[in-house]
């Protein structure tokens, strides 16, 4: 049985665990901040508009947010900060999802933003199909991101958390379709940058 002062030092070593941690995550969303701001935009926001999405931004880091997570949000932010339009609800949505998104759904984002340009000016049910068959054959197989055809069907259904696409029941079968979810948060973050992992 653990002793009453063993328990005092472990909640106090653990205290200070956690305390670390979070200054550790927070100077990582800083130093990804003060890059994707350095690069001479002008911003079109007031300082509360600021200081909400600032917030938001840094309670992301204190949470555990990812290094890759915490560059896209402050990709988001530096970019819509220069929309007149800028609004820091809006922006938070955009935070819980780019704080929760995972390395491979990441991937399947990226993917299906740029199938999304590819099969422009088909019909619906062509583009259905087109994206469904290319994400597999680009993602799917031997020295592809994912090694079957489930791995890739798993993060697809589990991105419909994220209302960056839908599922559609068409013909017998599946399709996952991006949304205009994914168009508006495609303006402001580079998916194919973070799924290359480029700075």
């Amino acid at each position: 049985m653990i002793g009453p002062g063993t328990l005092k030092v472990l909640h106090t070593a653990g205290g200070a665990a956690l305390k670390a941690y979070q200054q550790r995550k927070v100077e990582e969303a800083r130093q990804a901040l003060l890059k994707a701001l350095g690069k001479g935009r002008v911003w079109a926001i007031n300082e509360d508009q600021a200081a909400a999405a600032l917030f938001a931004y840094i309670r992301a880091a204190e949470e555990g947010a990812a290094r890759i997570n915490l560059q896209m949000i402050a990709e988001a932010f530096a970019n819509a900060a220069q929309e007149p339009t800028f609004a820091p609800e809006t922006f938070r949505r955009h935070v819980r999802m780019l704080a929760d998104i995972s390395r491979d759904e990441i991937q399947v984002v990226a993917k299906m933003i740029k199938l999304r340009h590819e099969c422009d000016g088909m019909t619906l049910p062509e583009q259905r199909t087109f994206i469904r068959e290319k994400i597999r054959d680009e993602l799917v197989g031997p020295g592809k991101f994912f090694g079957t055809v489930g791995e890739l069907d798993q993060n697809l259904s589990s991105l419909l958390r994220t209302g960056l696409i839908i599922s559609e029941s068409a013909y017998g079968g599946t399709f996952y379709m991006p949304t205009g979810l994914l168009i508006e948060i495609e303006r402001l973050v580079d998916f194919g940058r973070a799924a290359d992992g480029d700075d």
